[in-house]
């Protein structure tokens, strides 16, 4: 092999190493979830009936499986490629409240979603408005924290009317204050944020149900 052919050859071998390098330098991607955080203490006990949840809808701005955050020093949008959720907000709070619900007792007769044929005696719509983790450069209380909004209905179905009966028509807001910017604590925060919201709706929603099957 003469000279060239040999020079040739280690820049080959030499681009090869650098492609199987660069390559490798990707971040793996994580994935999260929301978790059950502790119970309000205030839900004791369980409703008659059987409750549908309706799958929850959310804007195309926050339809996605990406973490976001704002920054609100430059009111910039920072989306997360390699911190994803395990499916896109909506469904994961359809998915969520359901299973909170039934974890608990909430109703008798159970809480199931949009797919069951089983008849129900209310049903659950709700609206994601805001879900979105809030940046800043410093770590001082309060500055860097997660904010959910959703907006629910609850409708008595009553077969034989026209008209349906608006039992609640209510929107909730949480904000869970996180330690710092870093993108790792913003799953926890939502976890939090999120069963104590769902908390809040539930205690709305049994009280409600009460009135109304006492009138």
């Amino acid at each position: 092999m003469n000279r060239n052919a040999l020079i040739l050859m280690f820049l080959g071998i030499g681009l090869l190493n650098s492609c199987i390098s660069l390559k490798s330098e990707y971040p793996e991607t994580t994935f999260y979830r929301f978790k059950q955080a502790p119970l309000n203490e205030q839900i004791t006990g369980s409703v008659p009936g059987t409750l549908q949840i309706r799958d929850f809808v959310i804007g195309d701005d926050l339809d996605t499986d990406h973490l976001l955050a704002v920054w609100d020093e430059e009111n910039r949008i920072q989306r997360y490629y390699y911190h994803r959720w395990i499916a896109n907000c909506a469904d994961l709070t359809s998915d969520f409240v359901a299973d909170r619900f039934n974890t608990i007792g909430a109703f008798a007769q159970g809480s199931v979603r949009s797919s069951s044929m089983i008849l129900p005696d209310y049903i659950l719509e709700g609206q994601i408005i805001d879900m979105i983790a809030h940046n800043h450069d410093d770590d001082d209380e309060g500055l860097n924290y997660i904010h959910i909004s959703i907006h629910i209905s609850l409708i008595k179905r009553e077969p034989l009317k026209a008209d349906k009966a608006i039992l609640i028509n209510k929107t909730y807001s949480k904000k869970v204050n996180r330690k710092n910017y870093k993108v790792k604590n913003i799953a926890e925060a939502f976890s939090l944020g999120m069963s104590e919201l769902t908390d809040d709706m539930l205690l709305d929603i049994q009280e409600a149900i009460t009135v109304e099957r006492i009138k």
